[in-house]
């Protein structure tokens, strides 16, 4: 049998991780593995937050079966030396050997609390959603609520989301301007594919919702990041964008994802003037206006034949009602409507009734107090905990926080602390469009810990990791 040394030097991203050589002898090909890569990672060779190869690539350098590095990589988290994270990669965990400091709780064997995700809890909401539940058959027979909808129906619906456009947009909306969608990534999914050509080129911003990326990967969209500045969207970055070929713009003027920045008046009215005079769409996703009030002006009620809105009521809701809606010009509600008819048929009459029962005006206007009041005390209690790091420009009223982080933390790192310790957010790769690196900055949702006791400590814990950085880099590059 050939040995099977591990000695090459494996760049991973911006990780320079050098992998150790282990011995060949009558022990388990997966035993060895685990004991090399143990021995750098206690003498430090193996720096905290450093990114493993993955278990393919590994296998195929030393020449083994994916399943024996599998198997080699599951010994070292039993031994709590590394931490698998979804779709993220394996990272080096801290090796603690006393005099830690007491501003950093202790790791945990398991994430606790997920704040990767906009997911609001549902607590607050229960007596709400229980009781527009339990009056669905009341509101309309059996048969009729598991039946396709007939038109009659439709209109109702289309009737009541353009109320709710109204009321937490702003934007004076009719019936015949809505297109129902099953939520706002389907929403967007109806916009693209229906006002954007396969290979077309789409701007964004530099920094997005990574269903965008999702998407347009899915229908062979080009996305060309625009740069953002303390404003909102750069006007000669997005310029450069529609010289380069763009007709149409995604954007989220209203407490962006991820940056949760809110453009100003004047840069509303720039974008305006150039979607004018390029003759630009422009697709403006508004999923969490509803926080503000009063709302910021949207841009599509100065773009009436060019402006296409996307809402949705998942966040002000509950996100398993994936129910959302289109706005758009007379010129283009058809074909919309042909598109969700392609790719789903009708929306669900259960889940409509369901929204029915929660947008009626009192529950509306006490879901809505309700929203804005849990997130003024929530952002109250980031800025408390994370002010010195948080962006000046950065809006009160959004449910995520963009955090850049200070020297010498990188974004990797900092998530695999915080992991360890029970605490997971969001790495800046996913929000990133292009081949730009990835800013050093994580997006903390504020919105998805169940209480606020529970975003209080784990605000306090990042706290205690900015304040107290990894040591100097062992690295070499």
């Amino acid at each position: 049998m050939r040995p099977h040394n591990i000695d090459t030097i494996w760049q991973i991203k911006r990780y320079i991780v050098p992998v150790t050589k282990f011995p060949t002898d009558n022990r388990p090909k997966y035993v060895a593995i685990a004991e090399g890569l143990a021995a750098d990672i206690r003498a430090g060779r193996l720096p905290p937050g450093g990114r493993l190869p993955t278990q393919r690539a590994l296998a195929d350098e030393v020449g083994v079966t994916v399943g024996t590095v599998t198997r080699a990589y599951a010994l070292l988290r039993q031994q709590g030396l590394i931490v698998g994270e979804v779709g993220r990669g394996t990272f080096v965990r801290p090796v603690h050997r006393g005099g830690a400091s007491s501003d950093i709780p202790s790791p945990t064997d398991h994430v606790a609390l997920d704040l990767s995700v906009n997911t609001p809890t549902l607590t607050p909401l229960h007596g709400s959603l229980r009781a527009a539940l339990e009056a669905l058959p009341a509101a309309a027979s059996l048969d009729a609520l598991l039946q396709y909808p007939g038109e009659a129906t439709m209109t109702g619906h289309r009737r009541l989301l353009a109320r709710w456009i109204q009321h937490a947009a702003g934007l004076e909306t009719s019936a015949e301007q809505v297109v129902l969608t099953l939520g706002a990534q389907h929403a967007m999914l109806v916009a693209l594919s229906t006002l954007a050509e396969p290979g077309q080129r789409i701007a964004c911003p530099e920094l997005v919702f990574p269903g965008l990326k999702a998407l347009a990967r899915y229908l062979r969209l080009r996305l060309h990041p625009v740069a953002l500045d303390e404003q909102g969207l750069s006007i000669d970055s997005l310029e450069e964008a529609v010289r380069a070929g763009a007709r149409v713009l995604y954007c989220t003027p209203t407490l962006q994802n991820p940056t949760g920045l809110t453009w100003t008046a004047r840069r509303r009215a720039e974008v305006v003037a150039l979607a004018r005079e390029r003759d630009l769409t422009v697709i403006e996703d508004d999923t969490y206006g509803f926080l503000c009030d009063p709302p910021p002006r949207a841009l599509c009620a100065d773009l009436p034949e060019q402006g296409v809105h996307l809402s949705s009521l998942s966040k002000v809701l509950a996100p398993g009602l994936r129910v959302g809606a289109i706005r758009a010009p007379a010129r283009a509600v058809e074909a919309l409507r042909a598109t969700v008819m392609t790719t789903t048929l009708t929306p669900s009459t259960v889940t409509l009734n369901l929204a029915a029962g929660l947008l009626a005006p009192g529950p509306l206007a006490r879901t809505l107090a309700l929203r804005r009041a849990e997130q003024a005390e929530r952002s109250a209690l980031a800025r408390a905990a994370l002010g010195p790091w948080i962006p000046s420009n950065a809006d009160p009223r959004s449910p995520h926080l963009w955090l850049p982080l200070p020297e010498p933390w990188r974004a990797a790192e900092l998530c695999a602390h915080a992991a360890e310790r029970g605490v997971r957010v969001a790495s800046p790769e996913p929000f990133t469009v292009g081949q730009r690196a990835a800013p050093q900055a994580v997006r903390i949702s504020l919105c998805a810990a169940p209480t606020v006791q529970a975003l209080a400590d784990a605000l306090d814990l990042l706290r205690g990791l900015l304040r107290n950085p990894p040591g100097p880099s062992r690295l070499r590059i």
